[in-house]
């Protein structure tokens, strides 16, 4: 049994359930109760999850809902089955409703606490006063208005210096200081937006390659990007691009061939794969490309690089990957390094997950394999037959139309065992 410990998101947990409602990973919010180890052993309702997601998953639907959690609390729930080789799984990415729409809530209080507050101020001023102080206070009041209706653009009052220029000054200022803060949940949903999308569409990639160009996508989207690589560092030290979206490639004029061979085994240096080098992230805009020491020159065809952003993957401290973007019109800040540094983290963990669903899986392929060619092996059989069986077997398997089998003799000689659609020409040695 392979058991697989969920790594947590940013926020909530991804777990995987088997078809007899037992965990097949350990739970993030109840890792004492919902462990493998307990699941198995225990009983579903206090140590397995029986809900509407999982259910759901296991026969064979993928959707994002709202439930009812095996805790008892409500969570916003995406499923979807996950099929390997002689069994049937569910994978499902949960978290809780109230965490989810916590930004959303702040801001509906502080916009509602602010226009109420501004609102009876802007009453107790026009009860006491009079002449040219009531149209700037009208405005002021037109101004709550709008903001409660969500409306947070500036406007220009011509308050007295007094108090009502004050409070215009004081209200601009929050209103200043509310902008930033919309801005910042706005960054923060999209950035859970992101990661949401990359881990549910990561559910249908068939390889680690269709899940960083997933990611590779999201980052471009979310920065402006033309175009970008993603690479992971090889057994050797040196750099494998494992993602280019189309724009990259339609962007290059190298000839195919020869462009494949720039991608692989990469010495870690230039601008942009010092990144790996050094460990840390850069931002190289226009004004510095032409002049940077990093820069080795491009081969004949590739693109011009106008601005660069580089991050590093990072796994237990150690650099282990990055993703490159470039060509961002007007060059890239240090708020897009911040946002692709936290998605970093969970793209890499989407690669990784999938690396060992593909592990996973093909180590599911090798024990059936291995189960069935051992029937074909059973039995009082004749070294022909065992032979005959074992070629045929491995041919059908590997969709190979012919084959061979030879066995070495005790003088070292190869000889021919068995075939499997192969017509012998006599002209042709049998043995070597």
């Amino acid at each position: 049994t392979h058991s697989v410990t969920s790594e947590p998101l940013q926020r909530g947990e991804v777990y995987l359930m088997g078809p007899d409602l037992r965990m097949r990973t350990d739970s993030r919010n109840d890792p004492i109760g919902r462990n493998v180890k307990a699941s198995l052993s225990g009983t579903v309702e206090k140590n397995g999850v029986d809900t509407l997601s999982v259910r759901e998953a296991l026969a064979g639907k993928a959707d994002v809902c709202i439930i009812t959690d095996y805790r008892g609390k409500k969570v916003l729930s995406a499923y979807a089955p996950l099929a390997v080789k002689g069994l049937q799984w569910a994978i499902l990415s949960e978290i809780d409703m109230e965490e989810a729409m916590a930004p959303t809530a702040a801001l509906a209080k502080i916009t509602a606490g602010l226009t109420v507050a501004i609102a009876l101020l802007a009453l107790i001023l026009s009860l006491v006063v009079s002449g040219r102080i009531v149209s700037p206070i009208r405005r002021l009041t037109g101004w709550a208005r709008q903001v409660r209706d969500g409306d947070l653009s500036l406007v220009e009052i011509k308050a007295p210096k007094n108090e009502i220029g004050v409070l215009n000054d004081s209200f601009r200022g929050a209103i200043k200081s509310l902008r930033a803060a919309n801005a910042a949940i706005g960054r923060q949903t999209k950035l859970t937006s992101a990661i949401n999308k990359v881990f549910r569409e990561a559910l249908t990639c068939e390889t680690v390659e269709d899940v960083a160009k997933t990611a590779l996508r999201v980052a471009e989207e979310l920065t402006g990007s033309k175009f970008g690589f993603i690479g992971e560092i090889n057994a050797a030290g040196l750099m494998d691009t494992i993602a280019i979206n189309n724009p990259g490639w339609e962007a290059c004029d190298i000839v195919v061939p020869d462009a494949k061979n720039f991608i692989k085994d990469m010495p870690l240096r230039g601008i942009d794969r010092s990144t790996l080098r050094e460990g840390k992230s850069r931002i190289v805009n226009a004004d510095q490309i032409g002049k940077h020491p990093d820069r080795v020159g491009m081969p004949q065809g590739h693109p011009p690089i106008t601005c660069f952003l580089g991050v590093p993957f990072k796994r237990e401290d150690k650099t282990v990957g990055m993703i490159g973007l470039a060509n961002k019109e007007g060059g890239y800040s240090q708020e897009d390094q911040e946002t692709i540094e936290m998605l970093s983290v969970a793209f890499y963990e989407a690669m990784l997950r999938k690396r060992m669903e593909r592990q996973v899986q093909e180590q599911s392929i090798l024990k059936t394999a291995h189960a069935e060619l051992s029937d074909r092996m059973r039995g009082d059989l004749t070294t022909d037959a065992l032979c005959r069986n074992i070629i045929s077997y491995l041919c059908n398997r590997m969709e190979a139309p012919t084959g061979l089998m030879y066995l070495a003799g005790e003088d070292g000689t190869l000889r021919l065992a068995s075939s499997y659609a192969h017509k012998h020409k006599k002209h042709l040695a049998s043995e070597y």
